[in-house]
């Protein structure tokens, strides 16, 4: 089967590198929107960046589970595979905790109000009692 980008590669590594080229220019918007004090501007450019993180994610572990993982080669215990796996676990433990990190940040960030003079980001003082 081939993807939408015509080099024979699977649907879902097309899906991948389209998800990937997304987030570059994404990811620098939402820098220069935050230092042009641009607060709601930012603040959408990162929920949508947020939106194509989790796709990725998404369709990264279905890429994995169809293409299998690791992909055979060699025996079950061969360097080859053992190595894929701890670089995939570590991978996927990594893209876990960043977008349970990117979501907190999401849900606090509207916790975060806006000055008078401009656009500053005063942090909400939590207190346990």
């Amino acid at each position: 089967m081939t993807g939408i980008l015509g080099t024979r590669a699977s649907l879902l590594s097309d899906l991948l590198l389209v998800s990937l080229l997304l987030l570059v220019p994404l990811f620098l918007s939402g820098y220069i929107f935050a230092r042009r004090r641009k607060g709601s501007t930012h603040r959408m450019v990162m929920v949508i960046t947020y939106g194509v993180v989790t796709v990725f994610v998404l369709i990264y572990v279905a890429h994995n589970l169809v293409d299998g993982f690791p992909p055979g080669r060699g025996g079950v215990l061969s360097i080859y595979n053992v190595v894929y796996l701890i670089t995939g676990l570590t991978h996927s433990v990594f893209a876990t905790l960043a977008l349970l990190m990117g979501g907190y940040q999401l849900y606090t960030g509207y916790s975060y109000t806006s000055g008078t003079k401009g656009w500053s980001m005063v942090p909400v003082v939590y207190s346990l009692s």
